[in-house]
């Protein structure tokens, strides 16, 4: 997906749970380590001001997840924050359009490892109960994508 997308998110600004619940969790985020900006992380960037992979290696790329950038842009996607459901939904369309009479691909995945996102705790929690987030955002998203292409 190219990167302009997420850069126009999160010029809008990102959060973990909320504005501010991640206010008064701060002092738990700092000693958990949880929703660590991806800026502070020490990276280097290239000229077009994303972390080099060079640089994101040197830490377990599961740590990135849990920030609040990575959170923002799953959200985005699965509210349709500025379009951005229908943009990865189009993006998409034209990819498997593309491929579709490669002999060589067999299918692929047009949402990797997703990350469930919520707005606030209580959203956090009825994220977390069984099922809830496959059935409110993962499958209505994988249902746009595939009645597209």
């Amino acid at each position: 997906m190219p990167n302009f997308y997420a850069k126009k998110i999160l010029a809008n600004g990102s959060f973990c749970l909320s504005p501010s619940e991640d206010w008064w969790l701060s002092p738990i985020y700092s000693w958990t380590g949880a929703c660590k900006s991806i800026k502070k992380y020490d990276l280097e960037y290239d000229s077009d001001g994303n972390p080099t992979i060079a640089s994101c290696q040197k830490n377990n790329f599961a740590w990135y997840y849990n920030s609040p950038e990575a959170l923002t842009l799953f959200r985005a996607i699965y509210n349709n924050d500025f379009g951005m459901k229908d943009a990865y939904t189009n993006y998409w369309a034209v990819v498997s359009k593309r491929l579709s009479s490669n002999k060589y691909v067999l299918g692929y995945d047009p949402f990797n490892e997703p990350l469930f996102s919520f707005k606030g705790f209580s959203e956090l929690l009825y994220e977390l109960t069984f099922g809830h987030f496959d059935s409110t955002e993962l499958a209505p998203l994988y249902t746009k994508f595939f009645d597209k292409y």
